[in-house]
């Protein structure tokens, strides 16, 4: 498959979340061109639920700058032996002007051929040009064992890298990563062991890039990775598994691939009690505990979080289903929140209480979704806080050939103090942060005739988080800041609010097998901004959201398949 200068706004938006953690939130691939075939480049233990080091995450690609072509091979090499090779040239145009806001026109550009738009739309940076590349083999041995090879790169492409002067494109830091990986299983396939080991190292870029948890990366550095899993996962009635993953603090994958956390050592435990053909009342009936623990791995040795769950859920007779969550979590030290100083901070331990549940979804009218109380232990200044949240999807299906989707999400959580500055060398400014977000998404499609659909998906999301009280930190000397040692600072509360209105229209006409054409309008509209220095209002109302900037976008695509 190859694709050049491709568009993919006929590809449903990715849903808009309020992330408040200080990790990368993991975004599922939508896109036709990289879905087809993506099961070969997922890490071994991507079925089971659990894949904690990616060397190919495909949505780096086109993240920061549009795909200029790209193009993917995969097959088979020889009897039980897969291929999968993917290369993607990623580049876009800047801004024309000084001042891109005031540029109005219509343009065409070089790095964008086919794309009619409004030079304010483009970025004020000049993109880095880069290259990425990744490719895996995988083979079968004697039908219960597979062994595998990744390697994956992301190359900025630059003339010359003088030392005065140095372009955008000197300044961006490439990656290359390598894993070899195994799939090992009993003949019933009930007893497994896989996992994988890795390695990177930056290519260029600056002198140092510093990580979130304060480690220095450098030009040629490397980093060392791995995981296992193993234990009995299937079988009725008792399951049970481990598994180990260790990342050491210059383990960077998330060049091309995707990298939750490194300086990371954790052991998670499982057993599971499975009753899949009936049990007392239930069609089926699932139960797990689970207990898990971590800590850094630079030689400090320090615990990063300790943490058990309980869960349990039953499919009841008409298939609805019933479920609940207990869960305790104590972060302990968490390296990460005083983003780049090296310097751990002690986070308040908590619990959750879940219950979901949902209606036979093949049923005219489907309900399901969850509900959640979170109970924030006192620690130090802060006192406990309770939080709650809940999601609720509802689906319509008056006809075979009308779906109707709606989603209703709200969520209020109180964070404890969280990092907002440095205002000296040793002082860390930190504000207690209750955040608030509602959202409403629908899902749309009528189906008018076997080959012509009509879609639609509007999502409208606003949130909310104010800081106070403030407190202040003061590590001096590198060592661990604890909660009781927070200061309590005089000063006024702070805060944010968005608000977003996403809308994505798509007619799809399969005029022959294979071939189609598209006909899309998207819009996107962001909240007026607030006048700088002033406390946001404190609702989850989109109070000044139509009075924001709006993007409207019309596209019109078309895929032809050529017959062999």
């Amino acid at each position: 498959n190859a694709t050049v200068n491709p568009d993919f706004g006929q590809v449903e938006a990715d849903q808009i979340i309020l992330n408040q953690t200080n990790y990368e939130t993991f975004f599922p691939e939508k896109r036709p061109f990289f879905t087809e075939g993506l099961t070969l480049f997922q890490p071994v233990g991507s079925n089971e639920g659990r894949s904690p080091q990616t060397l190919f995450y495909s949505r780096r690609l086109g993240l920061d700058a549009p795909i200029f072509a790209a193009a993917k091979l995969t097959g088979t090499v020889g009897e039980g032996t897969e291929l999968g090779l993917v290369d993607a040239f990623v580049d876009g145009p800047s801004a024309p002007t000084a001042e891109p806001a005031l540029d109005r026109r219509l343009a065409l550009h070089p790095q964008r051929p086919l794309h009619l738009g409004l030079n304010s739309e483009l970025a004020a940076d000049v993109p880095v040009p880069r290259n990425f590349f990744a490719a895996v083999l995988r083979r079968k041995l004697n039908g219960v064992a597979t062994v595998g090879a990744t390697l994956a790169s992301e190359l900025p492409i630059a003339a010359e890298c003088p030392v005065i002067a140095r372009p955008s494109a000197c300044a961006q830091a490439g990656g290359l990563a390598a894993a070899l990986d195994w799939d090992l299983r009993s003949s019933s396939g009930d007893y497994v062991a896989l996992g994988q080991v890795d390695a990177s190292m930056q290519q260029g870029g600056p002198d140092e890039t510093m990580l979130s948890d304060g480690t220095g990366l450098h030009p040629f550095d490397r980093g060392y990775g791995g995981y296992l899993i193993a234990g009995k996962l299937g079988g009725e009635p008792y399951r049970g598994d481990v598994t180990l993953e260790f990342a050491s603090p210059r383990l960077d994958l998330d060049k091309v691939g995707y990298l939750k956390s490194q300086n990371l050592l954790s052991v998670d435990g499982n057993l599971r009690y499975v009753r899949l053909h009936g049990f007392g009342p239930f069609l089926e009936f699932r139960s797990r505990w689970g207990v898990s623990s971590s800590w850094t791995t630079d030689g400090r040795g320090l615990p990063r979080g300790v943490g058990t769950t309980l869960e349990a859920n039953a499919l009841l007779p008409g298939f609805h289903l019933i479920g609940a969550v207990l869960e305790y979590g104590d972060p302990q030290l968490d390296v990460r929140e005083l983003t780049g100083s090296g310097i751990a901070f002690q986070r308040r331990p908590g619990a959750v209480a879940v219950v979901y549940g949902g209606s036979d979804e093949h049923q005219a009218v489907s309900v399901s979704g969850d509900a959640a109380v979170a109970w924030h232990l006192p620690q130090g200044p802060t006192p406990a806080r309770v939080g709650y949240g809940f999601e609720v999807y509802t689906t319509l299906r008056p006809h075979p050939q009308v779906e109707t989707r709606l989603t209703v999400a709200a969520d209020f959580s109180p964070q404890g103090p969280r990092y907002l500055d440095s205002p000296e060398a040793g002082l860390f400014r930190l504000g207690a942060l209750d955040s608030h977000y509602v959202s409403l998404t629908l899902r749309q499609q009528v189906v008018l005739t076997p080959r012509l659909t009509l879609q639609a998906y509007a999502q409208l999301f606003s949130a909310y988080g104010v800081y106070a009280p403030m407190f202040l930190g003061r590590s001096r000397d590198g060592s661990t800041i604890f909660a009781a040692d927070l200061a309590p600072l005089d000063a006024p509360a702070e805060g944010y609010h968005t608000a977003t209105l996403v809308v994505n229209v798509v007619a799809r006409w399969e005029y022959r097998l294979g071939s189609t054409l598209y006909a899309v309008y998207s819009r996107t509209q962001d909240e007026r901004a607030f006048a700088d220095g002033s406390l946001p209002p404190q609702t989850v109302a989109p109070v000044q959201l139509f009075g924001g900037p709006t993007r409207d976008q019309v596209m019109l695509k078309w895929a032809y398949w050529f017959d062999a």
